[in-house]
C-alpha cells in the first residue's frame, strides 16, 4: 500500500492490511513483529522501512516493550537489516528501560543523516 501515492487506486487494494496490523499491534505483538519482518524481507525501500519503523515497531514497542523487548533485541543481534530498522523508532511512549535497551541494539546508520 505504501509503495503507492496517496490517490493512486492501486492503494486502496491493500487497505485491508491496515486493519490487520492495527489488531496485531494492539492485541497481539508477536505476530505484530512476524508481519513487521516479513514486509521488511518483501522489500527494503526507503518508503516501507520508514513506515514500518516510524508506525507499526515503534508502536508495539510502545505498547508492548516489556513484553517483547528480549525478542527485538534477539532479532537486532541476528539481523543486521532489523538493527537497521530498528535505528528508525523514536522513543514515543515507550517504557524508559526499554528504550535506552532499543537504543543499545539499533542501527542508526542511515537515519536522520547518520552514515
Amino acid at each position: 500500500m505504501w509503495e503507492f501515492e496517496s490517490g493512486d487506486p492501486r492503494r486502496d487494494q491493500y487497505e485491508w492490511v491496515e486493519d490487520i496490523e492495527y489488531e496485531f499491534v494492539y492485541e497481539k505483538p508477536n505476530e505484530a513483529l512476524d508481519l513487521i519482518l516479513t514486509i521488511m524481507n518483501f522489500s527494503q525501500s526507503n518508503a516501507i522501512k520508514e513506515v514500518l519503523a516510524a508506525g507499526p515497531l515503534e508502536q508495539v514497542l510502545a505498547q508492548h516493550g516489556p513484553k517483547i523487548i528480549e525478542r527485538v533485541e534477539r532479532l537486532a543481534q541476528e539481523d543486521e537489516k532489523f538493527a537497521g530498522l530498528l535505528g528508525g523508532v523514536w522513543k514515543n511512549s515507550m517504557a524508559s528501560d526499554v528504550w535506552v535497551r532499543v537504543q543499545n541494539v539499533w542501527d542508526r546508520s542511515g537515519w536522520d543523516g547518520n552514515a
